[in-house]
């Protein structure tokens, strides 16, 4: 079943911004320079620019005014002025206020690579500044910097241990990362902090769910429900759980409430066909298949899915129109084959069984169920040569198949070879002590050499087997008199 379920980051950027003044010694610059404060401080952000601007003029290599300017621009929303005033100012002075602004403006122009180089630059200047390692993190973690985004995030746990955002980004990582272990704890850290979260429980959920601890997930995805009944992901994540414990009306529920947060969705339709047809529901399992292919026509999957239902149902002649669909779209698409070539031998087209499962070995010639299968079709049309080519396919790709040993006994049977013959029924009974077939088949054999008592006791074992095994108990009563 296909389960396309999303992990879900809480990204976020702490912008702010931390601008110390400075002393001045020109009296009617340091006059201009607080006018300019005192705007910003009442929300005049067009008129401190301008005082300014006015020092500037006069006194065009201050750091620090041209700092505030680029400050102010960015507040503004004018990313590249801001850029350019700042980019000044870190040349007349290398002060981690004044990267850090400089970053926050690469950021808003869009420009990330320039942005977490300034960043860095701040925290080489001051290395407890935890805005800007945040930021940084999750600048890196947008870039799939993982390693490099982790030690940033555990850099900024020291400073601010109980902030659940935090554990969750780091939580991310380790998701990507398939470190389950790690992804569980940071998860389970950051819904300790937020209890509340839906959200925090559905990423504790699924990243307990990926770990292998499905007892538990359940528990965090029906809590994330609780929450938040919306969470398409989470009915999806727990249909899958719960299909896997064998609870199949629990599994159904979650899809049918998915599909109808989403109706449009290929997943829930595709499982609930799936589970329905497992629950004997085929009308329903019809439906949900059509609607899957609805949404996605070309789902191989999906389509043979279909297909197996109509078979299941008895409705072999729409069962063939799906497998022969999938086929048209790949015609290496064994399973098809397969399905086509069982129904097929249900239906007495051996002709057409031969052809779908020489297919079937076309594609995967090690599929041993393919060659016994097909060897047992040839040999049943007196085709002894092609079956002997068949199950000794399957005998080398496994040479412990019982089937196949004992198919390649029936040719050596039928060819007169008896000593060799009962060679491969043995080797059959030894792969598999309980298979009756090969215990009469090899009676046949030892009873076409004369050897009553072996034929009367290989009989005897059949019947003890099978029970009801019709050949066996007819052989032994001929042969016993009985």
């Amino acid at each position: 079943m296909k389960r396309p379920i999303p992990i879900l980051a809480i990204l976020f950027l702490c912008l702010q911004v931390v601008v110390f003044a400075q002393e001045t010694t020109e009296p009617a610059r340091a006059d201009r320079f607080q006018a300019a404060l005192d705007y910003y401080q009442k929300g005049d952000i067009q008129s401190a620019i301008t005082e300014l601007q006015t020092v500037l003029k006069d006194s065009p290599d201050d750091a620090l005014a041209l700092s505030w300017l680029g400050f102010l621009y960015l507040k503004q929303g004018r990313a590249e002025d801001a850029i350019r005033e700042l980019e000044k100012s870190v040349e007349k002075a290398h002060t981690a206020e004044a990267y850090n602004n400089l970053g926050n403006a690469y950021l808003a122009k869009g420009d990330v690579d320039k942005a977490i180089k300034a960043y860095e630059t701040v925290l080489s200047l001051d290395s407890t500044r935890t805005e800007t390692l945040h930021n940084l993190a999750n600048l890196l973690m947008k870039q799939k910097r993982f390693d490099d985004a982790e030690k940033r995030y555990l850099q900024v746990v020291q400073a601010i241990p109980n902030d659940a955002r935090i554990y969750t980004n780091l939580g991310y990582i380790y998701f990507q990362r398939s470190e389950w272990d790690k992804a569980v704890d940071a998860y389970q850290k950051a819904a300790s902090l937020v209890p509340e979260d839906a959200q925090a429980q559905f990423n504790l959920g699924l990243a307990l769910y990926r770990k292998g601890n499905q007892d538990e997930a359940a528990l965090a995805l029906e809590k994330s429900l609780e929450l938040d009944p919306t969470n398409y992901s989470a009915y999806v994540t727990l249909g899958e759980i719960y299909l896997n414990k064998g609870l199949i009306d629990k599994a159904t529920a979650k899809f049918a409430k998915a599909s109808e947060l989403r109706p449009t969705e290929f997943v829930p339709h595709h499982n609930l066909a799936v589970l329905y047809a497992k629950q004997g529901n085929y009308d329903l399992a019809i439906r949900e298949g059509q609607e899957a292919l609805k949404i996605q026509p070309n789902d191989l999957g999906a389509i043979n899915n279909l297909g197996w239902i109509y078979y299941k149902k008895g409705d072999f002649e729409n069962a063939i129109t799906q497998f022969k669909k999938a086929i048209s779209i790949n015609r290496n698409y064994a399973v098809a084959h397969s399905n086509l070539a069982v129904i097929y031998q249900e239906t007495g087209k051996k002709s057409e069984a031969i052809a779908s499962w020489s297919e079937v070995l076309r594609i995967e010639p090690k599929n041993v169920t393919a060659a016994v299968s097909l060897g047992n079709l040839r040999f049943a049309a007196g085709q002894l040569r092609l079956a002997g080519i068949a199950y000794r396919q399957a005998y080398n790709s496994d040479p412990t198949n019982p089937h196949a040993l004992n198919g390649l006994g029936l040719v050596a049977e039928r060819t007169g070879k008896l000593d060799e013959a009962i060679e491969w029924y043995t080797k059959a009974i030894a792969a598999n002590p309980n298979f009756a077939i090969a215990y009469n088949n090899m009676g046949v054999a030892y009873e076409k050499k004369k050897l009553r008592d072996q034929a009367l006791s290989c009989y005897k074992k059949a019947v003890e087997i099978d029970p009801n095994y019709t050949d066996a108990k007819a052989n032994l009563s001929r042969l016993s008199g009985k």
